[in-house]
């Protein structure tokens, strides 16, 4: 096997290393885009199931907030209907045993 000239090395570089450098660049760019355009896209998805969730809060707030005054309505009817039948057991009861 007989040695290289400089000529023909300079020429296998330009024919197999220049081009190999290129592609391996270009694969490097091609793959940095698709990780921006795959972070844009989880970073949109992330801001979307975020709006969701402060709707979700939103709403669980608005029914906790309904509970509540539901709660406080019963338990404002309850005494007075548990007064209004202690009233009236009451006069039945005196009316029973005044007779």
């Amino acid at each position: 096997m007989t040695d290289l000239t400089s000529e023909q090395l300079e020429a296998i570089r330009r024919l197999l290393i220049d081009p190999l450098r290129e592609a391996v660049r270009q694969e490097i760019r091609l793959g940095q885009q698709r990780f921006a355009s795959a972070m844009e896209r989880a970073s949109d998805r992330a801001n979307d199931h975020e709006r969701r969730l402060v709707t979700v809060e939103k709403s669980t707030a608005r029914l906790r907030a309904f509970r509540r005054r539901v709660v406080a309505i019963y338990g404002v009817l309850t005494l007075l209907l548990s007064f209004a039948w202690a009233i009236l057991r009451d006069k039945v009861l005196t009316r029973l045993s005044g007779k």
